[in-house]
Formats: structure tokens, C-alpha cells, sequence
């Protein structure tokens, strides 16, 4: 009796079951991939188009005052001027160079010590304190001191990067390194694997994906402070030239500094993005398939 009720329970469940027919997603997914991709590159530049019309239509309807907006169209007149001049891609030069000696400094330090510190656990109980009560000291306050103790103009700013840029990467490669699932370590471990091998293949292999989400987030972190210290203590870079054209009411060049900024940030964590998907590639596929 009880049998041959259950049977009658599956069988309404069946019954009441709603069949979906697979979509264009199952019957072409080549293609419907390439259409998403499509809508979604659209939609990219689509809304900054829009934007800027909304700003320049502002401008000609005289709701946006051009003495302290100027409008696109003479921001781009002032900006191929500048590249007529060659002052543009001589401010781009500097801070191109001193944004890739910093950000190369930081992450070439400040990775291999959060590792560390992640495999050894008494120089963590050590150092990791004093490495969180540093992060949180604003670092263009330690500008003043940089120009006192290194020579020159280049030296501090450069530094000031570097030192961004490590605290950024050493607190996210030690946080990585210490989310390596113990079974990783276990299989590692009845291979008889030496301790260099297991860090190599084991705990950086892990902590990959989140350092390559750190190196994005430095980026955006070494060209915020690349600018702000230009602005107080360069001659030349686009900070600089953002800084120079406020202080002269030069409004549509000082927009042209600002544009370049947002072009040279999305530039390098683009190139970054490129690199990750090289060197970690099933990261890149399952974050994909995540957000498919």
C-alpha cells in the first residue's frame, strides 16, 4: 500500500514538472556567445558616447557653462594641439616611466614577502601586525619625507608608487597564500614533494587568480598616487599637467589631462587582464562560466 503510493506521489511529481526547451544558448552556443560579447562591447562605449553628447548638447544649450566644462569638441581640438606640440606625449613620457619603475618595484617586492610571510608562521605573527597599521598611514604624507631623504625629483615619486603598490600586493599575497585548502598540502605531502615543490606548485598556483586580482587593484592604486604626487612635487608628468592647467584656468586642457589619466588607467589593467588570461587561463574560463 505504501509502495504503490509513493509511486503515485512520483508519478504527480512528474506530471507537474515544466519541460524547457533549450534555448539559443544549448543549440548555438558559438554563436550566441559572439552575440553577447556584441551587446556587451556596445553597451561599453556606448554609454560614454552618450554621455559626452548629453555634455556637449549641455554646452550648446548654454546649461553647461563652458568657462569651467569647455565642451568635447574643444577638449579634442586642444588635446591634438597638444600632440602637434609634442607636450602631451612629453608629460605622457614621464609619467608613463615612473608609473612602470614603482609598480615594477612594488609587486617585484611586495609579492615574494606576503608569500613568505604566508609559509612562515612566526615571521606572519611578526611582521603582519606592523604591515596592517602601516597600510592605513596615508602614503602622500610620507612624500615630504621621501624628498628629504632620496636625491633628486624622480627618486620620491617613484617610490611613493613602489610603496603603494607593496603594501597592496603583500597583504593580498599573504591573504592568498593562507587560503590554500589543506588537501592541496596533504596530496602534496604523500608525494613526498620538497618544500620548494610544494610552494611552486601548490601555494603559488593557488594564490594566482587572487594575486593577478591584486595587480589589477594596485593599478588603479599606483596611478592614483602617481597623479597626486605629481601634483605637488613634479615639473612634468600628467598630474602635472592637470595641476599646471587648473592653477592657469586653462579648463579644456586640464580635461585633456584628466582623459589621458582615465585612457592610461584602463590601458594598464587591461594589459593586466591580457596577462592573467595567459597565465592563468582556468581562472579566466570558470570566472566566464561564473557570470554566464
Amino acid at each position: 500500500m505504501a509502495l504503490a503510493e509513493a509511486e503515485q506521489r512520483d508519478h504527480a511529481a512528474q506530471a507537474r514538472m515544466v519541460l524547457r526547451e533549450p534555448g539559443p544558448q544549448e543549440r548555438d552556443a558559438r554563436r550566441w556567445q559572439q552575440r553577447r560579447w556584441l551587446i556587451e562591447r556596445s553597451l561599453a562605449a556606448g554609454v560614454p558616447l552618450v554621455l559626452l553628447a548629453l555634455w556637449q548638447a549641455g554646452v550648446w544649450a548654454g546649461t553647461i557653462d563652458r568657462r569651467f566644462f569647455g565642451s568635447p569638441v574643444t577638449v579634442v581640438q586642444t588635446a591634438l594641439r597638444l600632440i602637434e606640440t609634442g607636450t602631451l606625449q612629453s608629460h605622457l613620457e614621464a609619467s608613463v616611466y615612473r608609473l612602470l619603475m614603482g609598480y615594477g618595484i612594488g609587486v617585484a617586492i611586495g609579492i615574494p614577502v606576503g608569500l613568505v610571510l604566508g609559509q612562515i608562521r612566526l615571521a606572519r605573527a611578526a611582521f603582519e601586525p606592523l604591515l596592517n597599521a602601516l597600510y592605513v598611514v596615508p602614503k602622500l604624507a610620507l612624500l615630504p619625507i621621501l624628498l628629504l631623504l632620496l636625491p633628486g625629483r624622480e627618486g620620491p615619486l617613484i617610490t611613493l608608487v613602489a610603496v603603494a603598490v607593496f603594501f597592496i600586493m603583500a597583504i593580498s599575497s599573504l591573504a592568498a597564500a593562507l587560503m590554500t585548502p589543506a588537501g592541496y598540502i596533504d596530496v602534496a605531502r604523500s608525494f613526498t614533494a620538497s618544500r620548494w615543490v610544494m610552494f611552486r606548485r601548490v601555494v603559488f598556483a593557488n594564490a594566482l587568480p587572487q594575486i593577478f586580482a591584486a595587480l589589477r587593484l594596485a593599478s588603479g592604486a599606483a596611478v592614483l598616487m602617481l597623479v597626486g604626487s605629481e601634483f605637488v612635487a613634479a615639473s612634468s608628468g600628467i598630474g602635472y599637467l592637470v595641476w599646471h592647467s587648473w592653477s592657469l584656468f586653462l579648463a579644456d586642457q586640464m580635461y585633456v589631462g584628466i582623459i589621458t589619466i582615465a585612457l592610461l588607467g584602463v590601458l594598464f589593467s587591461a594589459l593586466i587582464g591580457v596577462l592573467e588570461r595567459f597565465s592563468v587561463p582556468w581562472a579566466a574560463s570558470e570566472g566566464f562560466k561564473g557570470n554566464g
